[in-house]
């Protein structure tokens, strides 16, 4: 349409610097690669010691060469932005399968894998030193994304990991990677969020575009009110920055404009200064109380706990995860000691998902497991798990 009315234009008043030829500048469509840039080669050997440091003895079949990749998606306001990722990249592969792996909630802008992906991205790393090609997404807010992360809001965070996916198919029929066309998707804690926000983002309003096999989220909070809850019942919580930065980026997006309600003082004008980018998820912990009433406004809390915050629990029941039928079989994988996304999240998904008709929806619990502890058992039962899927398929 553009095209036809410039030249139009151009033919019917005889504009001064209007040619025939000429082409309208074309914007650049979601998925599309921005940039790409070699980060490095991680040997077997390497990545033997490193895990090593993290008491477990991992070995990898082969080599992975890491890539940042810069890729075109969709901000939360439906504008065209760039992000960030890595691409992992296992050597002497004659054919892949692909791996998106969605990490979890990191709030320092360049602490994600696209730009340290053996610090950042060990876990991705494992995938694909097992022959997987593998995703991994920074998400919108980190890398290259340089607005205020869309925390657990579904659609954004399933765009970014979809868009990311579809650069990386790009950049395989650049470079001759021969891909099998099966797809598969894991994440831990935030990241075992946005891998079910993803699935459910693939299979409602993409149906057909990625022959997905098999979905991995571990240790996530996919029903947002019912994690909400379990925070807030609570007269302290170790992890205060994570129920914050929800907040805040609900607040941003959705319009709220009710820090002042929410967060006692002065907590509320300083809270958005936090998650800018520029601390780490640690640091952000100190600079927050881990008592609720220190944190929180009394009738906040109360409000929601008892159900008479309409705006709030219609927003967390809108991004939650568990009120669809999925059709991908799913294995969820859940500490169940785990003090930060309580174990009966999970089985709660489960049942939920189960009630809805899905026909393919199970649970590994990892016995006594916190959230920490229950870390590496969760990557390595889920790789052994894909593997079953993807010997078969």
């Amino acid at each position: 349409m553009l095209r036809l009315l410039l030249v139009l234009f151009c033919t019917s008043f005889f504009l001064v610097g209007c040619e025939s030829g000429t082409e309208p500048e074309t914007m650049p469509d979601q998925g599309d690669v921005l940039g790409k840039l070699h980060l490095g080669t991680y040997t077997p050997e390497l990545f033997a010691t490193l895990s090593a440091n993290f008491g477990y003895s991992l070995e990898l079949d082969y080599s992975v060469e890491a890539y940042q990749v810069e890729y075109q998606t969709l901000s939360p306001d439906g504008e065209r932005t760039v992000a960030s990722g890595a691409l992992l990249v296992p050597q002497e592969v004659d054919t892949f399968s692909v791996l998106s792996w969605q990490h979890g909630t990191l709030l320092e802008r360049n602490g994600v894998g696209s730009r340290n992906p053996l610090f950042y991205a060990i876990d991705a790393i494992m995938y694909a030193g097992n022959g997987y090609l593998v995703s991994v997404p920074d998400y919108l807010g980190l890398g290259s994304s340089e607005i205020l992360q869309p925390y657990l809001l579904y659609e954004p965070t399933a765009t970014a990991v979809v868009d990311m996916l579809r650069a990386v198919l790009i950049i395989s029929e650049e470079s001759n990677y021969f891909l099998n066309n099966k797809f598969y998707l894991a994440g831990y804690s935030g990241g075992g969020y946005a891998t079910l926000a993803t699935q459910k983002y693939m299979e409602n309003v993409l149906p057909g575009e990625f022959n997905l096999l098999g979905v991995a989220p571990m240790a996530g909070p996919y029903d947002l009110l019912q994690t909400s809850h379990m925070i807030l019942s609570q007269e302290s919580f170790s992890e205060p920055a994570l129920m914050a930065f929800a907040i805040t980026a609900y607040d941003t997006y959705l319009g709220w404009g009710r820090l002042a309600d929410i967060f006692r003082s002065p907590f509320n004008a300083d809270v958005t200064t936090y998650f800018n980018g520029g601390q780490t998820l640690q640091s952000v912990n100190e600079l927050l109380p881990e008592a609720r009433s220190q944190l929180y406004q009394d009738t906040f809390i109360q409000n929601l706990l008892d159900g008479t915050d309409p705006l709030v629990e219609a927003a967390l029941v809108e991004n939650s995860l568990t009120d669809w039928t999925p059709q991908t079989p799913i294995r969820f994988f859940h500490g169940t000691a785990d003090e930060i996304v309580p174990y009966p999240i999970a089985t709660a998904a489960r049942d939920s998902l189960r009630s809805k008709g899905a026909t393919s929806v199970e649970l590994m619990p990892v016995i006594n497991g916190t959230h920490i502890e229950a870390y590496f058992p969760s990557l390595l039962l889920s790789l052994a798990w894909i593997d079953s899927i993807d010997a078969v398929n």
